[in-house]
């Protein structure tokens, strides 16, 4: 029984972790797409002068 416990108490801490590492990698994608976005903005911008 205590072999359980200390499982269910590692599984705990290893999701904790998990949970942790998630969050920044999270962050970075949506930064990502905000920058690719602003980015393809821009493009489509200058490219509609050039035709103009």
């Amino acid at each position: 029984m205590s072999e359980m416990k200390d499982m269910a108490t590692e599984t705990r801490r290893l999701n904790h972790i998990c949970a942790e590492m998630s969050l920044p990698n999270d962050l970075l994608k949506e930064a990502l797409e905000k920058i690719t976005k602003a980015v393809s903005n821009v493009h489509d911008g200058h490219e509609r002068s050039r035709t103009t």
